[in-house]
């Protein structure tokens, strides 16, 4: 039953014992007098327009008593008048009620239709009430139209100081009045109040017409009219659904936290359309104290349960009451979103629902890890005392991350291990690395040092065996010192560095470093295979400018490191590793014809990199980028890749012959000429390199290429 449409209808339905009061032979003047409230509280249930209603009672009364004259019309029209601007401005009913008053004072007589006046003018400066409370959308108004009635009664019956004998006497008839006021506040100290919002309005409207019909019928009693008006009155702010909602959202806005609880619990319609405005609105205390006080209400998934569990971090709470009904329906979503929100939740308040859920969380991102693995889950884990703080990305194969311990951080690599149809390869890479960096970081200082490694034989029988707990807790780690100055391919991208007329003198440097690092590796019978400028690392910030982070490298404040030995391999082993754009066409063919590495394929990387710190440009052209691509397919279809290896070849050798920087030293043009020569043969020793490039570093002076 829609309650708001019955109030309505109730409304006139207060008219009735007014019309049999008249009919029946009472006062036409009284009667009709308060008629005007009725048709107001109709048209727009509020204060002010009761107000405007006994405003026009008032007027209607002066018209149709004997005595008409200017000043007693005067005043009603005058109070109509300020009642009206209230709409606009709220003192204006106070400035309208200091006038009639100093009228009444001055001019005598007009005691009664004052009384009207004025009272109209106090509700004037209200709209509707607020809280849909007992107190404030019945007892209140109830109360004071039958007192209200009594006194104008009094006066019109006996218009002198023993108006208030009758009145006391009158009192009596108010019996309903005074119910409805005691019980609505034992209510309200109770806190139920607002649960009989709707019904007990309509059944006290329908009581007081009764009874107010019966005294009109049977004895025609004017005290009829005051159940006739307070009963129209008493189911004049019964509110809407839609109203509801607005007051819901206005006490949030307030901050008024028991009122939205109260309202909220009475409130019987679409919950989540009116939790969907208060996300959007980011009215987080809402977000987070809605579903608490009504369970179990909310659909999650209409909503934009992402910023619902923005908030939850922002406030870092949670609505305890209604978490698992929210977790229940985003976990199908976003497991990991579920996650994060379910460990909030646990450590806020724990319950054995919750537990349940976060286990059903937990199977499910398993089951989605295990086939998308995302890193980012070791992010705020602890493994092997290492607590790991942020994601820096994924090599060809490992994960890097950043862990820190006793204050310090390191780089922390993980073998990409999942799913197991890739764990071999990774898993040989990441142990081949561990034995390079543990053999040759000591060897050279431009070599990422090695500090640590944990692997678990039997968390490790697990992993590869698919078993995604296993790996999201006790992976295979190697830890390594930090690089915080980001690598040589993110110094090319600043262009404060890369336009300054130092840059060329940097690249040299830095391929120096390298080759001093390539040195050391080839001296140790191992190729690196996989030198490019994502790999050179900075072991703190280089600089802002071209000189200054020239001068911290010369100067050695900041050191220029080689990374990721996980595709290094003994020369003349067989190897998977190879980057198009920085590898030479030998490498590929090598791969192809299971060959072993050679330690002039790094020879030819190091040129490739300098010459695309120095262009911005991939070393090899996008022509033969693709041929390799190509060959590569072919190669795992089981055809022959060779008429493309040849194809490349062609192509690259007329690519070289006219390889050239401008503005750059010609011998260090020169020297990348001879790395990346076409011909391994003719490609200089890392030993070389780094005495060539140490060579143009000190020259005092250096000739351009034009």
């Amino acid at each position: 039953m829609d309650l708001y449409r019955v109030s309505k209808m109730l409304i006139y339905l207060g008219a009735l014992p007014i019309i049999l009061y008249v009919i029946k032979g009472g006062s036409f003047t009284l009667g009709v007098s308060f008629i005007p409230p009725i048709v107001a509280l109709g048209i727009r249930p509020s204060y002010r327009t009761l107000g405007i209603g006994l405003i026009l009672s008032g007027l209607v009364f002066t018209l149709l008593a004997s005595s008409v004259n200017v000043i007693g019309t005067l005043v009603p029209i005058l109070g109509l008048i300020f009642s009206i601007l209230s709409f606009k401005n709220k003192l204006s009913p106070l400035i309208g009620f200091v006038v009639v008053v100093l009228l009444s004072v001055f001019f005598h007589g007009f005691l009664l239709v004052s009384l009207l006046v004025s009272a109209g003018l106090i509700f004037s400066v209200y709209d509707r009430p607020f809280d849909p409370g007992g107190v404030f959308t019945l007892a209140i108004p109830y109360f004071v139209t039958q007192v209200l009635f009594l006194a104008f009664y009094s006066v019109y019956i006996s218009p002198s100081l023993w108006a208030l004998n009758l009145f006391g006497a009158l009192s009596k008839y108010a019996y309903l009045a005074y119910a409805v006021v005691i019980i609505t506040f034992v209510l309200y100290l109770m806190r139920k109040d607002y649960l009989i919002h709707g019904f007990t309005n309509i059944i006290i409207s329908v009581v007081s017409v009764v009874v107010g019909s019966m005294l009109a019928y049977l004895f025609v009693s004017p005290i009829s009219i005051m159940f006739g008006l307070s009963g129209s009155v008493s189911t004049s702010f019964v509110f809407s659904q839609q109203d509801l909602a607005n007051i819901i959202i206005e006490a949030f806005k307030r901050k008024d936290l028991r009122l939205a609880e109260k309202v909220s619990s009475i409130y019987e319609g679409d919950l989540t359309e009116v939790y969907k405005k208060l996300v959007d609105m980011k009215l987080c205390i809402a977000v987070v104290k809605l579903p608490e006080f009504r369970p179990y209400k909310i659909n999650y998934l209409e909503v934009d349960y992402k910023k619902v569990a923005e908030c939850f971090f922002e406030l870092k709470q949670v609505p305890t009451k209604d978490i698992v009904n929210y977790l229940r329906f985003v976990k199908e979503k976003d497991v990991d979103l579920a996650e994060k929100v379910g460990e909030l939740a646990l450590d806020i308040s724990p319950s054995p629902k919750l537990v349940n859920i976060m286990k059903e969380i937990e199977v499910l991102k398993l089951d989605y890890l295990k086939y998308n693995w995302n890193p980012e889950v070791w992010i705020g884990k602890e493994l092997y005392g290492y607590r790991i703080t942020s994601y820096l990305g994924k090599g060809g194969s490992a994960y890097v991350l950043v862990g820190e311990k006793d204050s310090k951080k390191y780089a922390i690599k993980i073998p990409i291990l999942m799913p197991p149809s890739t764990s071999s390869a990774s898993y040989y890479d990441f142990v081949n690395e561990y034995s390079q960096l543990r053999d040759l970081s000591n060897r050279s200082e431009n070599i990422v040092k090695f500090v640590d490694a944990k692997i678990d034989s039997f968390s490790l029988k697990k992993i590869l065996s698919g078993d995604v707990l296993s790996y999201m807790k006790e992976p295979p780690i190697l830890v390594m010192e930090y690089m915080e100055g980001g690598s040589a391919k993110s110094l090319m991208g600043d262009n404060n560095v890369y336009y300054s007329d130092q840059w060329w003198k940097i690249v040299a440097f830095i391929g120096y470093e390298v080759a001093k690092a390539l040195k050391s590796i080839h001296e140790m019978g191992f190729v690196h295979l996989d030198v490019k400028p994502s790999n050179i690392l900075f072991s703190k910030f280089p600089g802002r400018t071209g000189k200054e982070v020239f001068e911290n490298l010369i100067k050695g404040e900041v050191k220029v490191k080689l990374s990721d030995l996980g595709s290094a391999r003994k020369r003349g082993e067989r190897f998977i590793q190879y980057t198009p754009e920085y590898c030479p066409l030998d490498q590929v063919e090598a791969l192809f014809n299971d060959k072993g590495a050679e330690f002039y394929m790094d020879i030819y990387s190091l040129g490739a990199t300098m010459y695309t710190l120095l262009t911005r440009q991939p070393f090899n052209p996008r022509e033969v980028i693709n041929l390799v691509n190509d060959a590569e397919q072919l190669y795992k279809q089981n055809k022959d890749p060779m008429p493309s290896i040849q194809k490349a070849k062609e192509f690259y050798v007329k690519f070289h012959e006219s390889l050239t920087v401008e503005d750059v030293d010609k011998r260090l043009i020169e020297l990348i000429r001879q790395m990346t020569s076409p011909d391994p043969e003719k490609r200089p020793s890392a030993l070389e390199v780094y005495k060539r490039l140490g060579e143009i570093i000190n020259s005092n002076e250096g000739n351009t290429s034009t």
